[in-house]
C-alpha cells in the first residue's frame, strides 16, 4: 500500500487488505486458467487430428488474463500505441 501512496499503521486493515487482495487475485488466475482449459481443449482436439503431440505447460497468456479480468468486471483495452490495422487512422 505504501508503493501506491497510502500511508496505513493499523495491522489489521493491512492484513485484511493484504487477504482481500491474495483472494482476488487468486479468483482471476483460476478463471483464467479455465479459459485455458477451455480453450486448450478445443485446440488440442484438432491437433489430434492432425497428428501433433500434447503440450504439456501451461502459459498464461495476455488474452487468457484479459478475458478473465472482463469476467470478473474489470475492462480492460490495449494501449493506443499497439495497433492490429496498420490503416486505422491516427497511425502513422
Amino acid at each position: 500500500m505504501r508503493r501506491n501512496g497510502s500511508e496505513c499503521r493499523d495491522l489489521p486493515t493491512l492484513r485484511l487488505v493484504s487477504l482481500a487482495t491474495q483472494k482476488f487475485m487468486s479468483e482471476v488466475l483460476e478463471e483464467a486458467h479455465n479459459i485455458y482449459k477451455t480453450r486448450r481443449e478445443a485446440l488440442v482436439t484438432h491437433q489430434k487430428a492432425e497428428g501433433f503431440s500434447k503440450e504439456k505447460r501451461v502459459v498464461l497468456t495476455t488474452e487468457d488474463l484479459t478475458d478473465a479480468l472482463n469476467r470478473v468486471g474489470i475492462r480492460t483495452s490495449a494501449a493506443p500505441y499497439y495497433s492490429n490495422n496498420i490503416n486505422e487512422p491516427g497511425t502513422s
